[in-house]
């Protein structure tokens, strides 16, 4: 056996193999065209690779192929999620102030998560750990599953979301890479106004700014949703005609009549003189 020192240690044989030298004339065997052969676009530099949907420069499949329905992954908007136990971990590991409103950014920095994109949302595993608190917490996130809400809310605590925008979180997390760290938060598209008060019929308490215009129209909208149930409930009120009209004798007595004037078969005009 040779003693354990640095000039006697080696790699195994085969560990290491040594790179083929091209180009180098006969005596090496790759010399002059390299082993790539004399003509073709294999043997041309860059243009050896092709595409695998490529099939000889005639009209490709996917494109011969019909294109049907749609992909709904393209306007997703994933959050990312983190479990209640997690943050009841960081409360008690003091990362987390309790006695605070605690907003994704306070998630952030306790690094309950390592990136949010376009929100966060609360998922219930480990619930029954919340009420080993005992005190209540208010969370300010984007979403949160029904289990985390009720609970919440039972131990006396709330869970609000706030809509923000992909751009205003990054402002939010990272304020040293803009100029003006806070900014104004936009209005929501209306779709994005019907995803957010589907979250207030789960018991969360919903942010996001709304355009005075906005207000006067849904006060004037339940005003009049108002009155058009109060004549609904009213025997004999007749709100709108009846379609199909009601063709039977006697139904159109008080309409006026508009009697049919037939079109002259021939018109004559004036010659001037």
């Amino acid at each position: 056996m040779l003693p354990v020192t640095p000039n006697n240690l080696w790699d195994n044989p085969g560990a290491r193999k040594r790179k083929t030298v091209v180009g180098r004339g006969p005596g090496a065997g790759k010399g002059k065209t390299c082993g790539r052969g004399h003509n073709g676009q294999k043997s041309r530099p860059g243009t050896g690779k092709i595409r695998p949907s490529f099939i000889g420069g005639q009209n490709p499949l996917n494109k011969r192929l019909p294109k049907k329905g749609f992909n709904r992954n393209a306007t997703r908007e994933p959050l990312n999620v983190v479990n209640i136990r997690n943050i009841v971990y960081m409360i008690k590991k003091g990362r987390l102030d309790p006695t605070k409103t605690i907003t994704i950014k306070d998630l952030f920095i306790c690094r309950a998560l390592s990136k949010i994109t376009y929100g966060v949302k609360i998922l219930g595993k480990g619930a029954e750990e919340l009420n080993t608190l005992g005190f209540p917490i208010h969370l300010e996130v984007q979403d949160a599953s029904q289990t985390v809400i009720d609970l919440i809310k039972a131990n006396g605590g709330s869970v609000t979301c706030k809509y923000m925008t992909p751009l205003i979180i990054r402002r939010l997390l990272h304020p040293h890479a803009f100029k003006i760290p806070q900014a104004k938060i936009p209005m929501p598209k209306p779709k994005k106004v019907l995803k957010l008060e589907k979250l207030r019929e789960k018991g969360m308490e919903v942010i996001y700014p709304k355009a005075p215009w906005f207000e006067e129209y849904k006060a004037e909208q339940e005003l009049q949703l108002a009155e058009f149930e109060a004549r609904e409930k009213t025997p004999g009120e007749q709100i709108l005609p009846q379609y199909p009209a009601d063709r039977s004798k006697g139904v159109s007595w008080n309409k006026p009549k508009i009697e049919k004037q037939e079109l002259p078969k021939r018109v004559v005009f004036p010659v001037p003189l």
